[in-house]
């Protein structure tokens, strides 16, 4: 596997190893020279720290971000191997430095909360054309890094204390240096897309920076879902790239397994009734820590699915701690189709000129954006269209529910079909009617869970409610079963 800063990037960690190590060249040319002697010192220091913090920032990243949980019983050579792996990952001397200077920096003015999967790294690389515009500080070195922290979800071993917040963003000496010495607009923006699902984020936020406004990018709930899905089971494969282990959650449960083996059971897992409730748990979290469960999605990415689907709950989260004049929602579509106008809408929460306003949305009309799209799925893992059907019917409650909120039909209940990408095939799923149990199952919780990737139904319901439920309306199937 092929690092992302083996070749590109050179990490604050590896530069204080390579000056240790011309210093110690220096030293057996000049064996007199005390300086020498006591840089080497400094420096062996510097290198020290900088280890321990990459260590405790892994494994934490491990357990946590990448869900290996049994990482620790891996042999020691393993271990140690897939740690100095991070050495191309993290900048652990740079953490330091930000948390030790934290009361001397700024903090941002605008968020892009979210959705994953819907349009909040391109519409962060139009931001980033802003003059003055500043992206937050992210821990991991990634060509989209530039982008989101991650702090509010716990990346930085569960701390998400709002007053540390501004370790992730400039000194406010550079932001003086900008408006006074240069005369150029400066605001930051942080672009973390987990922001708009977590659900105790809002109140942290509303701690940090009461008076930012926030972009909320959406898209077709089931697009989103199904992106989301291609999204993370790459990521498994790039966590066992890493020599991390077997994919395990200690909390985990064999009512609850994960992760889930398809894409119907990662939709049932989210739907379940230890999913719901972990959601609820969290929205009572207040810092300055939070549980590992909760990081740095409740119970797991695969456990987020329809939380990410479901917009409105999220957005009306926001909305009991902020003015809904200080937001405005993005569709993905909107952004790729029509990308002038929807930077036009949005420049009103920008700190900047009308006149750098004009040039910003000429440029991103000429020179839309489109980043980070993800890799196609193994056949195996794609959805049964039978799925994706039962899948749109669900959301559409919510959906409406959101278009009211906006007061504006995004136009996701128009027939249409749904464009799903494998390695071999294109395939397009058109909605409409449909058979099948509730997504191929019931949620974990209640009946189980369904176990091919490629069947849409359980054959042989047993029980009276199973008979039930499945000559039921898949919204009546699914409400019945949470």
């Amino acid at each position: 596997m092929v690092l992302p800063g083996r070749s590109v990037y050179c990490t604050d960690l590896r530069l204080a190893m390579w000056s240790l190590v011309a210093l110690w060249l220096l030293s057996n040319v000049y064996p007199n020279a005390v300086i020498i002697r006591w840089c080497i010192f400094a420096v062996f220091d510097i290198v020290l720290a900088g280890w321990i913090i990459l260590v405790l920032l892994a494994r934490h990243a491990i357990k946590h971000v990448f869900n290996r949980a049994q990482f620790d019983t891996l042999p020691m050579r393993e271990q140690v191997a897939a740690l100095a792996r991070f050495l191309f990952l993290l900048n652990p001397l740079e953490v330091l430095w930000r948390f030790g200077t934290a009361p001397f920096r700024t903090l941002p003015d605008v968020y892009i909360l979210g959705e994953v999967r819907c349009g909040t790294t391109s519409l962060a690389a139009h931001l980033l054309r802003l003059p003055g515009a500043q992206g937050p500080f992210c821990p991991w070195i990634h060509p989209l890094g530039d982008k989101e922290s991650f702090y509010f979800v716990g990346h930085y071993w569960g701390f998400v204390d709002p007053y540390f917040y501004r370790m992730c963003f400039p000194l406010v000496t550079t932001k003086w240096f900008y408006k006074y010495v240069l005369r150029r607009p400066f605001f930051c923006f942080d672009g973390c897309a987990q922001y708009l699902n977590a659900p105790w984020v809002p109140n942290l936020i509303k701690q940090a920076t009461p008076g930012a406004s926030f972009i909320a990018c959406v898209r077709d709930p089931v697009q989103q879902n199904i992106s989301w899905w291609q999204y993370e089971v790459g990521a498994l494969s790039w966590g066992d790239a890493l020599g991390l282990g077997p994919v395990a959650r200690e909390d985990a449960s064999p009512s609850c397994p994960y992760p889930p083996k398809s894409f119907s059971s990662a939709i049932n897992l989210s739907i379940s009734t230890t999913v719901k409730t972990a959601y609820s748990r969290a929205e009572s979290l207040m810092g300055p820590t939070i549980p590992g469960w909760a990081i740095s999605w409740p119970l797991g990415q695969f456990a987020a699915m329809t939380s990410c689907g479901t917009f409105v709950v999220n957005l009306r989260r926001y909305h009991r701690f902020f003015d809904i004049r200080q937001f405005e929602v993005v569709e993905l579509e909107e952004l790729r189709d029509t990308p002038a106008a929807v930077l036009e809408r949005i420049a009103r929460l920008l700190p900047v000129s009308e006149e750098m306003v004009q040039q910003w949305v000429k440029d991103g009309s000429r020179s839309p954006v489109h980043l980070n799209r993800s890799a196609p799925l193994d056949e195996s893992q794609a959805p049964s269209s039978n799925t994706v059907r039962q899948l749109a019917n669900y959301y559409v409650p919510h959906n409406e529910a959101l278009f009211q909120l906006l007061g504006r039909d995004l136009g996701w209940h128009i027939e249409k079909h749904y464009r799903i990408r494998t390695r071999k095939r294109v395939e397009f799923i058109r909605t409409g009617s449909f058979s099948g149990g509730l997504f191929g199952g019931s949620p974990p919780d209640s009946a189980g869970m369904l176990e091919s990737g490629r069947s849409a139904s359980v054959g042989g319901l047993a029980t009276q409610r199973q008979r039930r439920m499945s000559r039921a309306s898949p919204i009546q199937s699914l409400y019945g079963s949470l």
